[in-house]
């Protein structure tokens, strides 16, 4: 994912405006137990140097997606993830770096979420004239991190005649494939795909009540995926 972090403008004598050009090589890592992990910074200007930085934030609740809180995690925590390098280059032509992940968290209860961000780092403009601005975009990559025995259940039910799908184990699961028909099937539209949180009951969106039937795909990371149907009223 990528964010516009902040313009930079310097006074100079000519106008010019661009952006670090970095991408990340994943945008997801799933870790089961002490485990290290690893992702590639790659620079899209080989022939100029590219400096940058990551940090990590534990996410506070995940279900909301980027508008749930974030805190930072500090570096050299004992109970998070270590990542290195924090500060790096990557040189002309050198193409990329890898960046090591470490889970160093055991006996989790629960499923705990981080977003490790990379931010380019400004290096210094060597314009003489003009504004020069330069943009920071930052790139996220999130984390899940399961408890030691994860739990895959869930119940199903309705809310104000609206179906939902609860999540009542200790890590996420995914719910795809989602369609919703009238009763004779003559007519389905598609539902959307979604990450189902501990705890978090995730309402089926239908644009009509004509729509009875809904049938999903709902799947674990290491098990086996299950069918779901669901009548309205049933």
């Amino acid at each position: 994912m990528k964010f516009v972090l902040s313009v930079t403008a310097l006074l100079l004598l000519s106008n010019s405006a661009y952006a670090e050009k970095i991408m990340l090589s994943k945008n997801q890592l799933f870790f089961e137990g002490n485990v290290k992990k690893t992702f590639d910074v790659v620079n899209l200007l080989p022939e100029k140097t590219a400096y940058f930085k990551t940090e990590v934030f534990e996410v506070q609740n995940p279900e909301k997606g980027l508008k749930s809180a974030v805190t930072p995690v500090e570096v050299g925590s004992t109970r998070s993830l270590i990542v290195t390098p924090s500060r790096s280059i990557i040189k002309p032509n050198e193409y990329r770096k890898t960046i090591s992940v470490l889970n160093t968290m055991s006996n989790l209860k629960k499923e705990r979420v981080f977003r490790i961000l990379v931010t380019p780092v400004i290096s210094g403009l060597k314009e003489t004239k003009g504004v020069n601005i330069k943009l920071l975009v930052a790139y996220d990559l999130l984390v899940h991190v399961k408890p030691d025995n994860a739990s895959f259940t869930y119940n199903t039910g309705y809310d104000d005649g609206k179906m939902y799908i609860e999540n009542t184990g200790n890590t996420h699961f995914e719910i795809s494939n989602g369609k919703a028909c009238t009763s004779d099937a003559t007519e389905c539209e598609d539902l959307p795909l979604w990450y189902v949180y501990p705890g978090v009951k995730a309402h089926i969106p239908t644009t009509s009540t004509k729509y009875t039937e809904i049938s999903y795909r709902v799947g674990m990371r290491g098990e086996e995926p299950r069918n779901l149907e669901l009548s309205m009223g049933k």
